[in-house]
C-alpha cells in the first residue's frame, strides 16, 4: 500500500546517491544521514541563526523567522526519516537457514551485532520523527489556538482582531 504513495514521497535524501559519495555506504549510513541532518540544521537554526537575528530584529521577528524555518525543515524532513526509521526493522528471512537481512539492503545482516545499535537508534528516532514532529506541531497550535479560530458569531470583531493581533498581524 505505501508504495502507491511513493511518487508523492519528498525524499532529498534519495536525491543524493551516498554510493558515488562514499563508496561503502549502507542503508546504515542513510538512517544516519536522513535523521541526523535535519536535527543539526535545527541546533544551527537554534544556535546560530536565532541570535544573529536578535542582534538585527527584534525578539519576536527573530522567534518568528526561526519557528517557520524550523516548521520548513521539520515538514521536509518528516516523510523521509520516518520511512527509513521503519525500514530498518523490515527483515526478510530466506529458507534453508541462509539468514535473515534487512530488506532495504540485502548486504545487511539482522542478526549481526551492529543492527541491534541501530534498531535501537532508529527505535529512538521514531519518538523523534513519526510521534515528536507532529506531536510538537501540535503543542504550537494548541498554544495560539485562540488566535486561530476565535468564537463563532463575531465575524465583524474577528476581522478587526485578527489585524490588530500581534501574533497575527506579522
Amino acid at each position: 500500500m505505501l508504495e502507491l504513495l511513493k511518487p508523492f514521497e519528498f525524499d532529498l535524501m534519495s536525491m543524493i546517491s551516498f554510493g558515488c559519495l562514499y563508496s561503502s555506504a549502507t542503508f546504515y549510513t542513510r538512517l544516519l544521514a536522513t535523521t541526523l541532518f535535519p536535527l543539526v540544521l535545527l541546533g544551527v537554526l537554534v544556535c546560530v541563526v536565532y541570535p544573529a537575528l536578535m542582534r538585527q530584529k527584534s525578539e519576536r521577528m527573530a522567534r518568528q523567522l526561526v519557528s517557520q524555518a524550523a516548521l520548513w525543515v521539520a515538514y521536509l524532513s518528516y516523510s523521509p526519516a520516518s520511512t527509513v526509521c521503519f525500514r530498518t526493522f523490515d527483515c526478510q528471512t530466506f529458507d534453508d537457514g541462509f539468514g535473515t537481512f534487512l530488506k532495504a539492503d540485502l548486504s545487511l545482516s539482522c542478526t549481526a551485532a551492529d543492527y541491534d545499535w541501530y534498531r535501537a537508534y532508529a527505535s529512538l528516532m521514531v519518538l523523534v520523527y513519526p510521534i515528536g514532529a507532529p506531536l510538537t506541531v501540535w503543542v504550537m497550535l494548541w498554544k495560539i489556538r485562540g488566535h486561530l479560530n476565535p468564537a463563532e458569531g463575531h465575524e465583524r470583531d474577528i476581522v478587526v482582531e485578527r489585524v490588530e493581533d500581534p501574533v497575527i498581524a506579522e
